[in-house]
């Protein structure tokens, strides 16, 4: 195996990868794939193995899961989904992956509380990243990626149930740009009297139809994760509200 990497110290990613999966040259354009066979120095696999293994052993991994892991396209966001799920395991919540509610499959159900997480990675995926960080990949901002991966995710939020999204944010990615883009509240300041006025908000919270009626009122909260930090927003027009206690322990 290249770069020294020993399959006794990844089990969880073996059991469900295979060997020959992992060096198949049909997989090479597979994030993980490539993570495993051409060096891992940002230390993914470790990352994913414990992640993975606590999610296996609450017999959590489905079939469908699996299928969409070994999916280039569809490893990135799930990945995510296993990495929440772990962490509210580590929480005390009681989860289910892949839950099937009102029509839709929410990617996270949080079974005593009833509410329905939907997951979006927006990192760059592991390859790129690490060229970011060696100044070799163009920066792609958020502004640029978060509107359509929101609408593509807000589309899957059930009706009848409180709804949440986690989007997975880039590390150089600040809280007040992503607040901006839900909550954006124009402000004006008065040089002469320091006197500052805020206008209408017209964040993706606020969009509103021509009858002057809020568009997404499905959304009740959205949590920014990033490796070391977690912060939410609640969405003040939600026909469902997420607790904030809710959002607390999760984001503590």
């Amino acid at each position: 195996m290249s770069f020294g990497l020993k399959s006794e110290e990844y089990p969880t990613i073996v059991k469900y990868f295979d060997l020959p999966w992992l060096k198949a040259e049909k997989t090479s354009n597979h994030v993980l794939w490539i993570r495993w066979n051409q060096g891992d120095r940002l230390r993914f696999l470790e990352r994913w193995e414990r992640t993975l293994a606590l999610v296996d052993g609450q017999g959590l991994v489905k079939p469908k899961v699996v299928r969409m892991l070994k999916n280039p396209d569809q490893f990135l966001d799930t990945i995510a989904q296993v990495e929440v799920a772990a962490i509210l395991l580590t929480k005390g919540f009681e989860i289910e992956l892949e839950a099937k509610k009102s029509g839709k499959t929410p990617d996270i159900f949080l079974i005593r509380e009833g509410i329905c997480i939907e997951i979006k990675n927006l990192h760059t995926d592991a390859v790129l990243l690490e060229q970011a960080l060696t100044g070799n990949a163009e920066v792609v901002w958020l502004r640029d990626r978060l509107p359509s991966a929101v609408e593509e995710k807000y589309d899957q939020l059930p009706d009848s149930y409180p709804n949440m999204l986690v989007v997975f944010a880039p590390p150089e990615v600040q809280f007040d740009e992503f607040e901006d883009f839900f909550i954006d509240i124009p402000t004006t300041h008065n040089l002469g009297t320091g006197e500052v006025t805020r206008g209408k908000p017209k964040g993706f919270f606020y969009q509103e139809r021509v009858d002057d009626t809020k568009i997404h009122t499905k959304l009740g909260a959205v949590i920014m994760w990033k490796d070391r930090t977690r912060r939410y927003l609640v969405n003040p027009n939600a026909n469902i509200m997420v607790v904030e206690a809710l959002l607390q322990k999760i984001t503590s």
